[in-house]
């Protein structure tokens, strides 16, 4: 298995979630733009799957509070 997730053939995302139905953007170089726009359709809903777990562990990790785990 190789690191590079948009050669993966399976979903990477076999968890639940609810609907998407929110939008966040980003701004990125107009070469990215370009590079991203060029992607199969299965590497655009690979990055999409990773872009939402990065998103979702940049959250837990902003939450993460050790003192729930190191006192009663």
């Amino acid at each position: 298995m190789t690191n590079n997730i948009l050669n993966h053939e399976d979903c990477l995302l076999s968890i639940e979630m609810d609907k998407k139905l929110e939008t966040i953007s980003f701004r990125v170089p107009g070469i990215t733009k370009s590079k991203v726009e060029k992607l199969s359709a299965q590497q655009k809903k690979a990055l999409n799957e990773a872009l939402l777990v990065t998103t979702a562990r940049a959250i837990h990790d902003a939450e993460f509070d050790p003192s729930k785990y190191l006192k009663e």
